[in-house]
């Protein structure tokens, strides 16, 4: 039976989802305001309400990232210890604190009815109306970025061979703006009760945010997750009347985007987004080669157990897995990864494939691009795993709001 929901918890709960959608990071540090008090929800009171064994994979989880994080020093290289031990302190800190958020959803999503839809389309709005102000007045981008995220590093959203700026929101990477906008996007599509003129509005916005995001990646993303989200979604509307809707809210959106893609593919942006894309063919980010070099250059065997922390190195040099996979499995070891995988990305019993591709953009940005170094992109992807974990169990959750 549900326990009741007090005023607070529920404007807590409020707080927490502006938080991680819309509000700016921590000055002085690139964390969210809410993952320490969400992380000492669970601490205290959280991990009575999660599944059990969920709670000794989080446990195990947090002891080994903390045992390779102490011992990572011993694989840093001389002269490098200090500064990259203290680092790899702060990005397991970040790490562990990320899986709170997801038991947080778990446990209020069972309490609190939460109209899913018109959250994800609000931070699609939101993004557009920030990639519409990069599009029109860089320099004011940068200056409210200032305030919103003054930790950002300007030269992240720099492309190394154009040398343009990307979009990345009020983020850090922007590939990672990409991933969670296709996965939030694939979420509308599949949910039968979003109005399809919040889709045909969320797709335009998605698509002009991309362009300046400037990502092979989440095109690629976009490729596998949409079509397929698009067909859930005919599939589970049988009406011939909400079809032919459909196919005229695609015709409108096809003609609007045609007609202003012009003028946005003739802007310096916009032609820098092309360029990138065809370097990205001819140069290559060549991802594969990344991975087989880590890991000829690193035994598995040596990381079973433990990793070396989350700052790699090969041969005394910087090393970027460009993997959440490689990157848990040779930071934390692969107990770690595995447990990781357990707890965020296992699909569970009477959870649709349908239902889990939002998931699988994130999925697919962990793949490729990591993405969990990013504190919001974790929240938000922590909000839709729960939220599509609790499918089998209530359609719609049964709010008591306590007086």
């Amino acid at each position: 039976m549900n326990q009741a929901v007090t005023k607070r918890e529920k404007y807590f709960f409020y707080f927490v989802l502006v938080d991680i959608i819309f509000a700016p990071y921590f000055p002085w540090l690139a964390i969210t305001f809410s993952q320490l008090f969400v992380f000492g929800w669970f601490m205290l009171e959280g991990y009575k309400q999660a599944p059990p064994r969920e709670v000794t994979a989080y446990r195990w989880l947090l002891i080994l990232v903390a045992a390779s994080t102490a011992l990572s020093p011993l694989w840093l290289p001389p002269g490098q210890e200090g500064f990259y031990f203290f680092d790899n302190i702060k990005r397991a800190l970040n790490f562990g604190i990320s899986i709170s958020y997801y038991f947080y959803f778990l446990h209020y999503l069972r309490r609190i009815e939460l109209k899913m839809w018109k959250w994800v389309f609000a931070m699609i709005v939101y993004i557009g109306l920030w990639a519409y102000i990069f599009y029109m007045d860089s320099s004011l981008f940068f200056r409210l970025k200032t305030l919103f995220n003054p930790r950002d590093s300007l030269m992240l959203m720099m492309d190394e061979h154009t040398g343009v700026f990307r979009f990345n929101f009020i983020w850090t990477d922007p590939n990672n703006v990409g991933y969670a906008l296709v996965g939030l996007l694939a979420y509308l599509l599949i949910d039968i009760r979003t109005p399809k003129v919040v889709i045909a509005i969320a797709v335009l916005l998605a698509a002009f945010s991309t362009i300046l995001i400037m990502s092979a990646g989440t095109l690629i993303s976009a490729a596998i997750v949409l079509p397929l989200a698009l067909l859930v979604r005919f599939r589970r509307n049988h009406e011939a009347r909400s079809v032919l809707m459909t196919i005229v809210l695609a015709f409108l959106v096809i003609q609007i985007g045609s007609r202003y893609s012009r003028a946005l593919f003739g802007s310096d942006l916009g032609t820098a987004a092309i360029e990138r894309l065809q370097q990205k063919e001819e140069v290559g980010d060549d991802r594969p080669t990344i991975w087989k070099n880590l890991v000829l250059a690193k035994n598995p065997l040596t990381h079973m157990v433990l990793g070396e922390g989350e700052n790699l190195f090969v041969e005394e040099e910087l090393y970027f897995p460009h993997s959440g996979h490689l990157m848990l499995f040779y930071g934390y070891g692969m107990i770690v990864y595995v447990l990781y995988m357990f707890l965020i990305f296992r699909k569970v019993p009477g959870v649709s494939w349908a239902d889990y591709l939002p998931v699988m953009a994130f999925l697919l940005c962990f793949t490729i691009n990591v993405g969990i170094g990013e504190m919001k992109f974790c929240g938000i992807m922590s909000l839709l795993v729960a939220y599509q974990r609790l499918l089998p169990t209530q359609q719609k959750p049964q709010p008591v709001l306590a007086s």
